[in-house]
């Protein structure tokens, strides 16, 4: 007992010291109540324009973007990065950042396929499906469209990243239900 105060002592001097430290470090922000709309950083309303001309509804600081697996893979290997380089060059003078999602089945796509041709044409089961006829976005008119079956050993081989996690695509994907 008698060892324990004095190392007692000892460990509160210096955490005192360094709570001082940390104070003196410190900066202070004081925030004031402003009646205008401001960007929340990373977080809050987002943009799903893919082109920032004009202005967008609300301020800002992310833009999201949707597309269809097809559409950067379509060809198994061969990646088509152009689409999304533009949106981030678009977005990049108004210091937005852009979120993605590569999508794998989609309601709302123009065509049958959302993962790509490849992917079935190697034999991966899917489920076709019809939808629209009162979705505006695709014309009022029902589509025929096929989602992959997402246990099915072949979606699971494609899906995952085969040489060395050089696929970065590959960590964006969205399967209907996520």
């Amino acid at each position: 007992m008698k060892t324990f105060r004095p190392l007692c002592s000892v460990g509160l001097t210096f955490f005192a010291l360094l709570t001082r430290a940390a104070e003196d470090n410190a900066q202070r922000v004081r925030f004031r109540e402003v009646d205008t709309l401001f960007a929340n950083p990373g977080q809050g309303w987002t943009s799903q324009q893919r082109n920032p001309s004009g202005g967008t509804r609300f301020p800002c600081s992310v833009a999201y973007i949707r597309f269809d697996w097809a559409n950067v893979e379509p060809q198994e290997g061969q990646y088509n990065w152009k689409f999304i380089d533009d949106v981030i060059s678009a977005w990049k003078p108004r210091g937005t950042g852009v979120a993605m999602r590569v999508m794998t089945a989609n309601a709302h796509s123009g065509g049958y396929y959302s993962s790509p041709k490849w992917l079935f044409d190697a034999g991966c089961k899917g489920f076709e499906y019809n939808a629209g006829g009162d979705d505006p976005t695709i014309g009022g008119r029902p589509i025929p469209r096929i989602e992959p079956d997402y246990a099915d050993p072949i979606y699971l081989a494609k899906h995952r990243s085969d040489d060395g996690g050089t696929r970065p695509a590959r960590l964006l994907y969205h399967q209907a239900g996520d």
